[in-house]
């Protein structure tokens, strides 16, 4: 049955460059797949230091933050909604 079945084909030097085209796109998807991992890991570690306080930005002003982290419990810094 699949010896009856025709299928096109391009011509040889079409179907290189077709190749040639294709083989681009994916190196261009991996490096931009490598990118994006590379700015997970980044973001990962810069929350891990901005919500532990190793980092600390700076206000409006352009100067840092000064005042102290302070710890709370959360139940002073939630409200109780009943529905």
């Amino acid at each position: 049955y699949f010896k009856k079945l025709k299928i096109a084909l391009p011509p040889y030097q079409e179907q290189e460059k077709i190749a040639q085209i294709l083989s681009t796109w994916d190196q261009a998807i991996s490096a931009t797949e490598k990118l994006l991992e590379n700015s997970q890991q980044q973001k990962k570690a810069l929350m891990q230091q901005l919500l532990t306080g190793g980092k600390r930005l700076l206000a409006s002003d352009g100067f840092p933050f000064l005042d102290e982290w302070k710890e709370y419990e959360i139940g002073s810094l939630l409200k109780e909604v009943k529905r």
